[in-house]
């Protein structure tokens, strides 16, 4: 069989080129692709050692812990809504917007998950203020059932002019310094993302968590301490179902008595 017998087609060294750094570049990228997967397995196993740690920090209470609120409807305008409902001192359950500021149904349960989840894990509050906002308000309360005072320092920045930031900072490092975790119990502040960030170097005075405070899921917390009059960020929970993961064990066998049911 003569080599012209074969069906082969001619391309010229500028296509082969071409074709040699498509085939390395796709090399690359599977190559790539396998160590971000590596990489994001070997984080989410590190996080989750983290998060048992220092929810076991948290169960021996000392801490202040500042959540971000539960779901709400995403309206674009509701910053607003919230800086309204502040001044005319709205309370959570005659404001008349309650889409705009105040949590959906499937908040109502995340919420409910919080207070059940620091039970099952033996994480004890004591003081719990919030922010204005409905929707702070009623994590507070459906979370632990009540609400022991109210700052408007809690409020997120977007929804307050920024000529009153500095203000507003100065009330909620004041805040944050007077509340006194009983011994074996933590303290809590029902707020929003977008109230501890640094740029005004006045609420707190070091981040230990490696990352951005307001870089949290709804229901992720931040475990503040007060240490000799500082305000230090010690960790940050990205939402209330990594403390969950972390820190509820679950009975391997079910009671005997529902076995039997089951079995008869």
């Amino acid at each position: 069989m003569d080599i012209a017998d074969f069906n082969i087609t001619k391309i010229s060294p500028k296509q082969a080129l071409k074709a040699i750094v498509i085939a390395a570049c796709t090399g690359v990228v599977a190559y790539a692709a396998v160590a971000i997967a590596e990489n994001n397995r070997w984080f989410s196993k590190l996080s989750h050692a983290n998060d048992i740690v220092w929810g076991q920090k948290i169960a021996k209470g000392g801490y202040i812990l500042h959540f971000r609120h539960a779901q709400r409807e995403k309206w674009t305008d509701v910053t607003a809504f919230d800086a309204i409902e502040l001044l005319k001192n709205y309370d959570d359950t005659s404001v008349p917007f309650k889409r705009a500021t105040c949590l959906t149904e499937r908040g109502v349960q995340e919420s409910q998950l919080i207070g059940a989840s620091f039970e099952a894990a033996n994480v004890k509050v004591d003081q719990i203020i919030s922010s204005p906002s409905c929707r702070s308000v009623q994590t507070a309360k459906h979370a632990w059932g009540r609400v022991d005072g109210i700052s408007n320092s809690l409020l997120h920045r977007t929804a307050i002019a920024e000529r009153q930031h500095m203000e507003f900072n100065k009330e909620l490092r004041r805040v944050i310094l007077a509340m006194k975790p009983a011994a074996g119990s933590n303290a809590v502040l029902s707020g929003h993302g977008g109230t501890l960030r640094l740029d005004s170097g006045l609420v707190i005075d070091r981040n230990e968590t490696g990352e951005g405070l307001d870089d949290r899921d709804e229901t992720g917390f931040v475990v503040l301490e007060n240490v000799d009059g500082k305000i230090v960020a010690r960790y940050k929970f990205r939402s209330i179902f990594s403390f969950t993961n972390a820190m509820v064990e679950l009975p391997i066998k079910r009671p005997e008595d529902q076995i039997s049911a089951v079995t008869r």
